[in-house]
């Protein structure tokens, strides 16, 4: 969603665009439960990436979204880990993510949606908004892949845009 609202606010300055697992439709607000857990780590208490990784596990079950957030843990200094990301701000602006994009408005500029095979954030219904919103899109499916298409499958999810990207 923020490629999308970056080509329209912005319009030509991006030679080319990878969407990836998101259509232009409105989706409801879904990330509440994770946004708790991440709310809940108290990084003035934990001193183990260990400790976040449990905290997260016990309050998501599921192990991929767990790896994934994983992903943006650092440490700060040599006994304080934090979020590489402003989860405040995200925490303030998540509802406005799901926002579907202006009927009105198309993006020119090449597009490529990549998305998981396992994930049903695009559907075939998607795919007609697409091609409504995008003068010059396509959709790619990569298989073995949920919606967090490129920690589930690294190699797919290049495999599947890199051509894009180098044509």
């Amino acid at each position: 969603k923020t490629v999308i609202r970056f080509a329209l606010d912005h319009a030509g300055i991006a030679i080319k665009l990878v969407v990836v697992d998101i259509a232009p439709r409105y989706y409801p607000p879904h990330h509440q439960a994770v946004l708790a857990a991440l709310h809940a780590v108290d990084f003035d208490q934990v001193r183990k990436r260990k400790e976040v990784e449990d905290m997260l596990r016990n309050a998501l079950h599921e192990e991929a979204t767990v790896q994934f957030l994983l992903k943006n843990l650092y440490w700060v200094s040599d006994d304080r880990l934090a979020w590489r990301f402003d989860l405040d701000t995200l925490s303030r602006s998540i509802d406005s993510v799901g926002d579907a994009m202006p009927n009105d408005r198309v993006i020119e500029t090449p597009t490529l949606f990549v998305r998981g095979e396992r994930s049903g954030y695009i559907t075939a219904g998607d795919e007609v908004e697409i091609s409504r919103h995008f003068s010059t899109a396509s959709v790619v499916t990569v298989p073995a892949a949920g919606h967090w298409v490129h920690a589930e499958n690294p190699k797919g999810f290049l495999d599947a845009m890199l051509p894009f990207l180098n044509s």
